[in-house]
């Protein structure tokens, strides 16, 4: 392995999304946890956690079921199934109900229709019965519920039945919509409970980014119906809050390609592909360099100090090997003068001068002073170019002043000259070109 990237959990589902701000919202198995990050650092004081999880359902279930079962074959199938059963029968059977009706609306309809019916009893029979095949109607609508019982067979060949209305009902605690005296777990806070807990204790400026973009990761996550009886709850709960209802028009639920129970990994894959993240070589390791901790102040302080001693280290590394060997020679001669000063203002002894390792230091001395003066002669000594003339004479030498003559004398003069300077170029070339 060359390298290891650190992340939470609470944080690589939201690089599924291309994101690095959300509300992340897992149900677990033993556990619910809601935490909220901002521009890719989480909020641990934000950080909420309730008992509730996949292993209360499927308790639940298994409960539920020995309860309702016909036959003893059915009880002792269902007391001797295991996790992964249980698991296989809550994914093909279970499912979450929601109703999205709204409550209030229903309940003035309601009155409506009952002061409709006292006052034209005897003359809109007709009408009422018109009315009530309607909202019928709406109700298979906008009600997510099936009223078909399934059954499921064990692997000892057992059939098990279940009831219709236990197909929801085991998932309804998740919601708080169950009184605590029916759950078979004590499960603490809903879902929803646990978000509003959560934007309650982030900072004013960071719940508005939060909420816009939540995800939920787990596999319960991926029943029918979960997102959205979790989406209906939430919009009702924070309608209900004074001072969260404006983030109730800002809410909304992201749905990344990949399923909720694979979000974790499938964003911890992503996040390993970007640089410029914290990482954890293998020189690190080797080095003993303690593993880094995304929630701990101690660990990042003492992966800085020891990344800084190893700059400096390497720095003092290099400059060592850039020095000149003059400078190691003159380093050594300092070192040996000062060892030749504390040894002649220490008092010597005449059995020690006559002593051979004494004169094996000297001679060592000698040999290193010679090696010195020959280094210091090379290095001084530098050869340079020098220029040599035949003449101190200008190289263009000055035309003679003009003689008061005749024209013809005149020409001649001016013939004579112009040839001598000519001459004279001539000649001065090649000295001028004569270097050593």
């Amino acid at each position: 392995v060359p390298w290891v990237s650190f992340l939470s959990d609470l944080v690589a589902p939201l690089y599924t999304c291309g994101i690095d701000t959300g509300l992340v919202v897992d149900v677990g198995f033993t556990s619910c946890r809601a935490q909220p990050t901002c521009f890719g650092s989480p909020l641990p004081c934000a950080l909420r956690v309730s008992n509730g999880g996949a292993a209360a359902v499927l308790l639940q279930l298994q409960q539920s079921l020995i309860a309702a079962a016909a036959t003893q074959a059915q009880r002792r199938a269902l007391t001797n199934m295991s996790l992964e059963d249980l698991e296989d029968m809550a994914v093909k059977v279970l499912y979450v109900r929601f109703d999205l009706r709204d409550s209030q609306q229903q309940q003035q309809q309601e009155e409506q229709q009952q002061q409709q019916q006292e006052k034209q009893q005897e003359q809109q029979q007709e009408k009422q019965q018109e009315q009530q095949q309607q909202q019928q109607q709406k109700k298979k609508q906008l009600t997510f519920e099936s009223a078909e019982s399934l059954d499921y067979i064990a692997k000892d060949g057992t059939r098990i039945t279940v009831p219709a209305a236990l197909r929801w009902q085991c998932t309804e605690f998740l919601f708080r919509s169950v009184p605590p005296s029916e759950m078979a777990a004590d499960v603490g806070e809903s879902l929803v409970e646990l978000v509003i807990s959560s934007l309650r204790s982030c900072p004013s400026e960071a719940r508005r980014l939060a909420i816009q973009n939540i995800l939920l990761c787990g596999g319960m996550a991926s029943l029918r119906g979960f997102s959205t009886r979790f989406s209906k709850d939430l919009f009702t709960a924070l309608q209900q809050e004074p001072d969260l209802k404006p983030l109730a028009a800002t809410a909304s639920l992201g749905l990344p390609p990949s399923p909720p129970s694979i979000r974790q990994w499938c964003g911890g894959s992503m996040h390993a592909t970007l640089h410029g993240l914290q990482v954890y070589t293998q020189s690190d390791w080797l080095a003993g360099v303690p593993l880094p901790d995304w929630a701990s102040v101690a660990t990042a302080a003492a992966a800085q100090d020891n990344a800084s001693a190893a700059e400096l280290q390497q720095q003092s590394v290099s400059s060592t090997s850039r020095t000149s060997p003059l400078d190691s020679l003159q380093q050594q001669q300092q070192r040996s003068s000062e060892g030749s000063s504390s040894r002649a203002s220490a008092p010597q002894d005449s059995s020690r001068e006559g002593s051979p390792r004494y004169q094996q230091q000297q001679q060592q001395q000698q040999q290193q002073e010679e090696q010195q003066q020959q280094l210091q002669t090379q290095t001084t000594f530098i050869p340079r170019l020098q220029l040599h003339t035949a003449s101190r004479d200008p190289h263009i030498p000055k035309p003679p002043p003009p003689r008061r003559v005749g024209s013809s004398s005149s020409s001649s003069s001016s013939s004579i000259s112009s040839s001598s300077i000519s001459s004279n170029r001539s000649n001065s070339g090649p000295e001028v070109e004569s270097v050593e």
